[in-house]
């Protein structure tokens, strides 16, 4: 489970309760009302499992899911070993602890609908606010969808306020109201980029919350965003699958996921759908530019529902047209919390779990299968001065709040607290004027600027360095590739690079009265016969934080060798 806290308003209803924590808004902990809504579950295949998947006594059931709290709560870990130490030695039977944790959370009736403000403290301990719609009708006895949306201009120095996030609910927010699902409107800023460890620990952090708060469909949660906020979306669909139904990109780039830090690969858009749309005006991420992109995904055999809209520029004034097919696709996409096929390609340095595979070596000298590796060509969009921009600024021009090291703006003597008057002959009137005026300057060009200096007026020139086409994706680090497929009680791999993984294994698809049978490129590993671990069934609940992907084993496999 990642880290984080909630801390906001919350109801004087909710500040009454006893060994209730609040946070942001949000009910935590084991004081939830119960509710004995159950997964509609139809298992014929596993006699076993459909026995401990019947509904037990309610009385039962109800003592067992207020003891199996602490697996639903944030708390530390030897804490929540100390707690489930206790448990486990009253020796519960497994089918009970499996059915009470299936059920989910108890969900309170009483908590906060409509608009919520909150603030989330992030693991680099810096408070960020978010916005956060509940449906006026919850009922923590139906599930519901959840759709993110990860604002743009998220390098900006300052987190964006409550007031600032509840100017982008044009996006979605009316059809949040409409439709009745929740909507999650985290904030992101200058090292806290929707791309880095911080960021995307930060939002997926508020999801797992949210979803141990309210009734929350686990396999109907989505991610979009515009501009930098599709280009995060593309990050955790590449990084961060698991969680998600979807993704849903507007105006971005996937080529931005470099910006993290991790080498990434495009062979990760495999484990789920996108629905992508770029505009042929755009100056930013125009779809001349995304298309090679777009290719690669299709050719690897990514499910990608591309559009590109024409007549438009880096602005979502599409959106009313695109909005309605966009919901359209949302409300058929679900997740298969068990996939029968994950890929996953890396060098060991981003996250190495997807679904109930989990990558624990890599090894490059091993040979085996092949695996494409696109890595289209690229080069910068347009050109970059290597300024960042005051956006309280009222103007005339733009005033620089950053002039970054080795940069055109760097060479041609801007300085921190410069403004901005004129480029190449033309008044700078907006941030919008300046983004307009750089989109149409090449690469290799020279430019002039009139700049205001305290109460000099200065004339400057520069030149953008000509720029040549590269790999889009950096290979500085050696990397593997695995397919993993599962057919009943079989599961073959394919892979090469690739020395030690995990599997994760649910009962819901596994059956484990009988041994589950191994293939690595093609060669029989072995039988294994599989055992439930009720200590594992808890600890795994507890970091997933999700009730419909449970796993009662853990089998590590060395593919070096059958060991």
């Amino acid at each position: 489970m990642l880290g984080g806290q909630f801390s906001a308003r919350a109801s004087a209803a909710m500040r009454r309760k006893p060994w209730c924590l609040e946070a942001g808004g949000f009910v935590m902990g084991a004081s939830r009302s119960r509710s004995h809504a159950m997964h509609p579950l139809s298992f014929a295949f596993f006699p076993a499992l459909a026995a401990m998947l019947a509904p037990p006594v309610l009385a039962q059931e109800d003592a067992l899911r207020a003891k199996l709290g602490v697996v639903w709560e944030e708390l530390a870990e030897e804490s929540f070993q100390r707690q489930i130490g206790k448990l486990l030695s009253t020796k519960p039977g497994f089918a009970e602890l499996y059915s009470a944790l299936r059920a989910g959370p108890c969900y309170s009736k009483d908590v906060p609908r409509g608009w919520v403000e909150g603030v989330m403290r992030c693991e680099d301990g810096k408070e960020r606010p978010y916005l956060v719609y509940v449906p006026k009708d919850y009922n923590p006895a139906q599930s519901y969808l959840l759709l993110m949306h990860l604002h743009g201009g998220v390098s900006r120095p300052q987190a964006l306020t409550h007031e600032q996030l509840r100017q982008t609910r044009f996006y979605w927010g009316k059809q949040a109201e409409q439709h009745g699902f929740f909507h999650l409107i985290p904030s992101g800023q200058g090292g806290a980029e929707w791309w880095s460890r911080v960021g995307s620990h930060n939002v997926l952090a508020q999801i797992d919350r949210l979803r141990c708060s309210y009734k929350i469909d686990p396999n109907r949660v989505f991610s979009t965003g515009f501009s930098d906020g599709a280009s995060g979306s593309f990050y955790l669909a590449l990084t961060h699958p698991t969680r998600f139904a979807g993704f849903v990109p507007l105006n971005g780039h996937v080529a931005v996921a470099r910006a993290g830090g991790l080498q990434v690969h495009l062979q990760g858009l495999v484990n789920k759908p996108l629905y992508v749309i770029n505009t042929d005006k755009d100056s930013l991420y125009p779809a001349k530019s995304v298309s090679p992109f777009i290719a690669a995904m299709k050719g690897l055999g990514v499910d990608i529902d591309y559009t590109m809209v024409e007549g438009f520029g880096h602005e979502p004034s599409y959106l009313p047209k695109e909005r309605p097919l966009i919901w359209s696709w949302i409300r058929k996409q679900k997740r298969q919390p068990h996939p029968e096929r994950i890929l996953w390609q890396g060098s060991g340095d981003a996250p190495a779990r997807v679904h109930w595979l989990e990558v624990l070596g890599v090894d490059a000298g091993l040979k085996g299968a092949k695996f494409a590796d696109p890595n289209p060509m690229m080069k910068p969009s347009r050109v970059r001065l290597g300024v960042q921009l005051d956006r309280a600024f009222a103007g005339p021009g733009c005033r620089l709040s950053l002039v970054t090291d080795a940069s055109p703006a760097k060479a041609a003597g801007l300085k921190k607290g410069d403004v901005l008057l004129a480029m190449n002959g033309v008044e700078i009137k907006s941030m919008q004027t300046l983004r307009a005026l750089l989109g149409r300057v090449n690469f290799g060009s020279t430019f002039t600027l009139r700049v205001a200096r305290g109460e000099k007026i200065l004339a400057l020139k520069g030149e953008f360095p000509a720029v040549a086409a590269k790999p889009a994706f950096p290979r500085n680090k050696p990397f593997g590739s695995i397919e993993a497929k599962r057919q009943g009680n079989r599961v073959a791999l394919r892979s090469s690079g690739i020395s030690r993984v995990a599997l994760l294994l649910s009962p819901e698809v596994f059956d484990f009265e009988k041994p589950l049978k191994l293939t690595v490129n093609g060669r029989d590993l072995r039988e294994v016969k599989l055992q439930r671990d009720p200590r594992f069934l808890l600890e795994q609940a507890h970091r997933d934080q999700d009730p419909s992907m449970l796993y009662a084993a853990r089998l590590e496999l060395d593919l070096r060798g059958d060991k």
